[in-house]
């Protein structure tokens, strides 16, 4: 693709945004025709004065700004018909009503645009309030800018036609010529599914990504605290949605740390450190008053693995309270990336970037949480799943329960009958295909960092049960029963010995 194939691009997909947004306006299908892109030594030379002028900014997912000219009794039809008059008789210079209203037509128009492009770019793309003037001359409309390439459309809608002239400067089509190369060079390498996936992404996915992320935050700075020995306090996530090139802006080299859920939810996302950052991480967990030297050993690697476990774990805990689940994640697994290239032929291409900075009067640390659309999407369908939980436990006997929008019609129309059926009164085919995560727990033991990271294989760790203690049964993380072991066949089984608590009794 070159510049004036980029540029075409983003003209189609321009005249396609406004032929809708102006159909809805006058009230009649919308169409364009006659798209046209040329390279001009001098733009403003090959339109006719007096014209109308709107200028536009892009200033989220692309920058730059262009322009559109249209002729001004076209642009008088245009207010008009956004005033909703069906015509007018006035002629010559557009008042600041008349003004006002193209203004705000081009408004609505380059917003559908932005959303076109968005999704033609696989980013979030936003404008700023378009600005409308009247220019007289050449002169005037030398005034606002240089400009390089020139497009056309012709615009119709009911009695309505406008044919609309754009003009492109260099900046623009440089920025247009990447954004479109990136998205096909992204389609390329990730797949169509993974554009289908950032399609998926909505406000539900990023508050769940943001939960996600502050439980992160908050965790990390609680377990920081117990390991320094001092207040540690962590800021409130920055996301990022759609990150153009999250990699690309990172100072190299870097340490990374990859936590993976393995049961109750699942996927993986990647969290970052500069080296001096995970040095001081290390010296403090093996209690030293600073790093021992240049580079970073196999042993402090270890120990910013260990604290990332530490966090991770206290995370894993909250997040597994909130969603009702027994969540599991998998030993992190830490590496230094060299360079970009490293990076980005290592991890997945994130739809979200978590950004949050830990404080305290030995570490200052900040850290970079990229999350997938894979994992941001199951993020999104556990915590929908655990609100209707709660919307169900909450609603009293006999009473309405409107379930979540993304609960299925099968999922919607068990937690109504749970909901509205009398006590002791549940059938057993309400809740029967219902699946939970069953784990039996044998002991517990509180040890120090500095052993744990120096036990041998073959080193015996003390519970806090003999072998003939009871062991606790879990479902969904949560005490349902106590047991003890036995032998069947050979292997090892839990006998149930009590409830805790009671179930309640069918009737």
């Amino acid at each position: 693709m070159n510049h004036i194939e980029a540029v075409e691009r983003a003209t189609e997909l321009t005249a396609g945004a406004c032929a809708e947004v102006l159909g809805i306006l006058v009230g009649a299908p919308g169409s364009f025709t006659d798209v046209s892109v040329d390279e001009e030594p001098d733009p403003w030379g090959s339109v006719t004065f007096p014209l109308v002028a709107v200028r536009i900014g892009f200033i989220e997912g692309i920058t730059g700004e262009d322009m559109f000219v249209i002729e001004p009794e076209q642009a008088r039809q245009l207010a008009t018909s956004m005033m909703g008059m069906a015509e007018t008789d006035a002629t010559g210079e557009l008042n600041e009503i008349e003004i006002s209203a193209v203004s705000e037509a081009m408004n609505q128009m380059m917003g559908k645009v932005a959303t076109a492009l968005a999704e033609a770019l696989s980013r979030t793309t936003d404008i700023a309030t378009p600005q409308t003037r009247y220019l007289k001359n050449q002169e005037a409309a030398e005034a606002l800018g240089e400009a390089r390439y020139t497009s056309r459309f012709t615009l119709k809608a009911g009695k309505l036609t406008a044919r609309i002239v754009q003009l492109v400067p260099q900046d623009l089509a440089d920025v247009l010529l990447a954004a479109f190369d990136s998205a096909a060079l992204a389609e390329a390498v990730l797949g169509s599914e993974h554009a289908n996936k950032i399609a998926r992404l909505n406000d539900e996915t990023y508050a769940a990504v943001e939960r996600t992320a502050r439980i992160a935050a908050e965790s990390s700075a609680e377990v920081l605290t117990t390991l320094l020995g001092s207040k540690v306090t962590a800021t409130l996530p920055e996301i990022d949605v759609k990150p153009v090139d999250p990699l690309g802006e990172l100072s190299y080299p870097l340490v990374t740390v990859e936590v993976s859920y393995v049961s109750g939810v699942n996927g993986a996302n990647l969290f970052a450190l500069t080296p001096a950052q995970s040095a001081t991480l290390a010296a403090v967990m093996m209690g030293s008053d600073e790093p021992t030297g240049d580079g970073l050993s196999e042993l402090e690697l270890s120990a910013v693995s260990e604290a990332m476990n530490q966090m991770m774990g206290s995370a894993t805990n909250i997040l597994a309270d909130t969603l009702s689940l027994d969540i599991e994640v998998a030993p992190p697994v830490c590496e230094v990336i060299q360079n970009v290239e490293q990076a980005r032929a290592t991890f997945e291409h994130p739809a979200y970037c978590a950004r949050f900075r830990i404080v305290s009067d030995k570490l200052t640390a900040d850290v970079v949480q990229l999350v997938p659309a894979d994992f941001a999407l199951h993020l999104q369908s556990a915590f929908a799943a655990a609100d209707v939980g709660r919307a169900v436990a909450a609603a009293p006997i006999g009473g309405d329960v409107a379930p979540a929008a993304s609960a299925s019609s099968a999922t919607a129309a068990a937690n109504k009958a749970a909901a509205t059926a009398p006590a002791g009164a549940l059938h057993p085919d309400t809740f029967r295909t219902v699946k939970v995560r069953v784990s039996a727990e044998l002991g517990r033991s509180k040890l120090e960092v500095a052993r744990v990271m120096n036990m041998p294989p073959g080193a015996i760790v003390e519970l806090d049960r003999t072998p003939t203690d009871p062991i606790d049964i879990l479902v969904n993380g949560r005490p349902f029963a106590r047991a003890r072991l036995v032998l069947v066949d050979g292997e090892y089984a839990a006998q149930i010995v009590s409830l805790e608590p009671p179930l309640l009794k069918t009737a």
